[in-house]
This record gives C-alpha cells, structure tokens and sequence, in this order.
C-alpha cells in the first residue's frame, strides 16, 4: 500500500472517508519510510486525522531517516507535524517507550 498514492486517489474519488476509517480500525498500523516523499497538505491533514483517531486506540510503528526537525518541511505544514509529534511524545508520560535508532 503506497499511503501517499491512496490518499491522494481517495481525494479525487471520493473515497477518502474510507480509506481513512480502514486505517484507524487495523490493530496495527505500520508506516515505513515517512519522509520519502512529500506529502500534499491534504495527505498531511489525513495522516493527522489518522493519528489523532487512533491516539490511546490503537497501535502505530513509524519508520523515518529524516530527523524531527524536518517534519514540518516533509509534511508540508509545521502544525500538522507539531500535532503528530504530540501524539507519539505524550505516551512518554506514561512510560511508553519511543526509540530513536
């Protein structure tokens, strides 16, 4: 599933809704390689809904090789990459651990 390429078509079908909720239902969602792409700020916006509706629901791997500081540049906008970092670093005050390779 190429994320960027589904949201993208979920937006000129109309589809986007429910590609959205398929990814906040899965037990797991595993993305790999954020950064390698830009995204558009719609896509950017989506993966923020995704996460803001999966936050404390489910859980989330995210691979990247772009350091935090560039979120804002890779997704397009800096609040959408502050509220998406907020989703993973508030879990620290509960002990989760996020590792940073």
């Amino acid at each position: 599933m190429d994320l960027v390429q589904d949201l993208a078509e979920g937006q000129a079908t109309g589809t986007r809704r429910e590609l959205i909720g398929r990814l906040c239902k899965v037990d797991l969602l595993v993305i790999e390689d954020l950064g390698m792409r830009r995204l558009s700020s719609n896509a950017a916006e989506d993966l923020l809904e995704v996460f803001t509706r999966r936050y404390e629901q489910g859980a989330i791997i995210l691979t990247t090789n772009r350091p935090l500081e560039d979120w804002g540049q890779v997704l397009g906008d800096t609040a959408v990459a502050g509220a998406i970092l907020d989703r993973f670093l508030t879990g620290l005050d509960r002990g989760d651990q996020v590792s940073y390779l």
